[in-house]
């Protein structure tokens, strides 16, 4: 190890080994007290990114009521990643739930909770996943965690929340609420290397892994884990954290009120009409015309 460049294996019990074990427990606490997370409420696992971490969690629960024999309902919406969208509707014995949202790009919480609601009294034995896109990326809606709290009232009901787009988006992302099950992110969104990210897991739940093959992770994900990445998480919040999230907010509220003006007639904004939208993005669209 030299400077900020960990290579070594953390399993080895060499020096090198045993200095990049310490970095990845060093990023791990510091990254459970950024989120405001306690270490004895939540687990946090490394892996290469959302995809796979999205991927685990969804199959721990196809694993999880095919070995109790019981219903799967899988809920998401139709604009969440493929990584969602795609590995539930891979299984095909699951009970598959397209959560509604409106115009503005919000969920409609009450339309979702009596269909979900429903769905388990039809399945009083039935396990729940729901999915809940934080931020949307492209139209830059934010749907808050607090709305979700109703949905814990559906008993064998667990919450996933995708949170990868949400660092640095807006003022309140790192107010993890404890009613979530899991939250999954990508590093490199927010400037860390690529092919790493992490999920916050509640210490209830012992996933399933969808890796396995050496054990490392308390089982979770097995594969040497990567240290220099793990430490480039660290190094990348750090810098999140003396960003002027005011002054980004200040800028793009004046871009988007100008857009608007000049999009009249001509085309619409998208998503800016939502409860809450993001710092940094704006949606718009052109009707079918040349713009000069």
């Amino acid at each position: 190890m030299s400077g900020d460049f960990i290579f070594a294996n953390p399993a080895s019990q060499h020096s090198d080994g045993k200095q990049a074990r310490r970095s990845i427990n060093q990023a791990r606490t510091f990254i459970l007290d950024f989120f405001h997370l306690k270490e004895d409420h939540y687990n946090l696992f490394f892996h290469s990114g959302a995809t796979e971490g999205l991927n685990t969690i969804i199959n721990h629960f196809h694993h999880w009521a095919m070995n109790e024999k019981r219903p799967l309902i899988l809920a998401y919406a139709r604009g969440d990643h493929p990584a969602v969208v795609e590995t539930c509707q891979s299984v095909s014995t699951a009970i598959q739930v397209e959560l509604k949202r409106d115009s503005h790009g919000d969920y409609l919480h009450e339309e979702n909770f009596q269909l979900l609601k429903g769905l388990k009294e039809k399945n009083p034995t039935a396990i729940i996943l729901y999915n809940h896109l934080w931020l949307h990326n492209e139209i830059g809606v934010v749907s808050g965690l607090k709305e979700l709290s109703q949905f814990k009232s559906i008993p064998d009901l667990y919450l996933s929340v995708d949170a990868v787009q949400t660092v640095g988006k807006f003022h309140q992302y790192r107010d993890l609420s404890d009613l979530v099950d899991f939250y999954t992110y990508s590093a490199h969104k927010f400037g860390a290397l690529k092919g790493v990210g992490f999920s916050f897991v509640k210490s209830a739940h012992k996933l399933s892994p969808l890796i396995i093959g050496g054990g490392q992770q308390s089982k979770t994900r097995s594969g040497t884990e990567n240290a220099m990445g793990v430490h480039s998480i660290k190094l990348a919040l750090e810098d999140m954290a003396t960003m002027d999230l005011a002054a980004i907010e200040a800028f793009k509220n004046k871009l988007s009120d100008k857009m608007g003006e000049w999009l009249k007639g001509k085309g619409a904004l998208v998503g800016d009409r939502a409860l809450q939208v993001s710092l940094n993005t704006i949606y718009f669209y052109l009707n079918n015309q040349f713009i000069i």
